[in-house]
């Protein structure tokens, strides 16, 4: 479908092996287009609902896109690739969420059903590192908080101006002028 429902009935996609794919604007994501440094770009996804051996409805797919963030170390735009593999059972009320295989994740449902929309923001979310930094090899500062021009100019000026070089005026404990 070229436009994404708002809200789809996990039971019935279930029920006949549905699969919903395509792309959307990270613009389009409030939580998320809050969270970039730029919301241009897209996000693709597919997501295949079925069941499992026990009837639970369970959505398994890939979240893929690049996101614009700001490093937190240089304060630089870096770019973030997730590539995010899913494998959700679908919950009605949380206590259910006890009884689901350890290696998936519970996605509770609405009455309304489940969002498209949201489920995708909620995975890119997860995606985001609490602090957002470049690998120190690629980042424009050092692992110490100083810039890498602002270190060499310290020492620069380190050799130039020199705290102890009034010591050398004290000769045997006397001040020469």
């Amino acid at each position: 479908s070229a436009r994404l429902p708002e809200f789809v009935d996990p039971w019935l996609l279930a029920e006949r092996g549905g699969i919903i794919a395509g792309e959307l604007e990270l613009a389009r994501l409030p939580r998320i287009a809050e969270v970039l440094a730029d919301a241009a770009g897209d996000v693709q996804f597919e997501l295949d609902f079925g069941k499992d051996a026990k009837s639970r409805v369970r959505i398994t797919g890939t979240v893929r896109a690049n996101l614009s963030l700001e490093c937190q170390r240089c304060l630089e735009t870096m770019t973030l690739p997730v590539d995010s593999e899913l494998d959700l059972v679908v919950i009605q009320v949380p206590a259910e969420a006890e009884r689901i295989p350890a290696e998936c994740e519970p996605v509770l449902a609405e009455d309304r059903g489940l969002s498209v929309a949201g489920l995708i923001e909620d995975e890119l979310l997860l995606a985001v590192p609490m602090v957002p930094m470049h690998e120190p090899g690629i980042c424009s500062m050092n692992n110490s908080g100083t810039s890498e021009n602002a270190q060499k100019g310290s020492r620069e000026e380190s050799v130039k101006v020199n705290p102890f070089a009034i010591l050398s005026n004290f000769k045997d404990g006397q001040l020469k002028n």
